[in-house]
């Protein structure tokens, strides 16, 4: 799990925690599990991590979540 502004940053679909916390705060970021949606609500909210999760953080910023094996 990880808190949901710091996600945004590390996935840079933000430039700064003070921007994810104003997509935050207009509803506009979201974590899209197959059909299931959930809006971020919360700066603090943890959000569990899976594969092929879709991020996003307004209309044109997104990530999906892909898994690879570095051995």
């Amino acid at each position: 799990c990880m808190q949901a502004a710091q996600l945004l940053k590390e996935l840079q679909l933000v430039q700064s925690t003070s921007e994810a916390m104003r997509r935050i705060k207009g509803k506009a970021a979201f974590v899209l599990r197959g059909s299931e949606k959930q809006v971020i609500e919360d700066r603090s909210q943890p959000i569990a991590i899976e594969a092929s999760m879709i991020v996003r953080a307004g209309k044109k910023d997104w990530c999906r979540i892909e898994f690879t094996d570095q051995s």
